[in-house]
C-alpha cells in the first residue's frame, strides 16, 4: 500500500479511500503507509495544527474514549483507518477530517452509504488494482 499511496500522491489523486475487506487489513494498511507518512509530506504544518486542535477538542468532549498513540500519529500524518470495529464517535471524527481534506488516505472497510455523509454526493476516481500490489504498475 505504500507504493499505491506514493503513486496517488505523485499524480495528485489524493484524498483517497482505499477499500480493504477486513478490519485487520485496514489497520495493517494504515500502519504500513504510516511507516513512510512523514516522507510523503501529505499535510502542511498548518493542517497538522488544525488536526491537533480538533484532537484536543475531541478529547475534551469525549474523555471516556481512548486515543491510541498510533491513531494520533496516523491522523497527524493525514492517514486513518475506518471500519465497523471502531467506536462511532471516533469514526465520525475521521469522517469530518476526511471531508475537510485533512485526511488524505483513509483505509476503509465496506460500509455502504457512509461516504460524504447524509445528503452529500462526491465524485471519485476509482481504480481497481490487481493483487498482489507488487505486480501492478504504478
Amino acid at each position: 500500500y505504500r507504493d499505491l499511496v506514493d503513486a496517488l500522491s505523485r499524480r495528485d489523486l489524493l484524498p483517497a479511500i482505499v477499500f480493504i475487506f477486513s478490519r485487520a487489513g485496514c489497520d495493517r494498511a494504515a500502519a504500513e503507509v504510516g511507516g513512510i507518512a512523514s516522507k510523503l509530506g501529505l499535510l502542511s504544518n498548518a493542517e497538522k495544527n488544525i488536526i491537533k486542535e480538533r484532537l484536543t477538542a475531541f478529547r475534551l468532549a469525549n474523555p471516556q474514549v481512548p486515543l491510541e498513540k498510533e491513531k494520533v500519529r496516523l491522523l497527524l500524518n493525514g492517514l486513518a483507518s475506518h471500519h465497523a470495529g471502531l467506536l462511532p464517535v471516533y469514526k465520525a471524527l475521521v469522517e469530518e477530517l476526511f471531508n475537510e481534506n485533512l485526511i488524505r488516505v483513509r483505509e476503509g472497510g465496506r460500509e455502504g452509504g457512509r461516504e460524504g455523509g447524509r445528503g452529500r454526493v462526491y465524485a471519485y476516481f476509482v481504480s481497481v488494482l490487481p493483487l498482489p500490489l507488487s505486480r501492478c504498475c504504478l
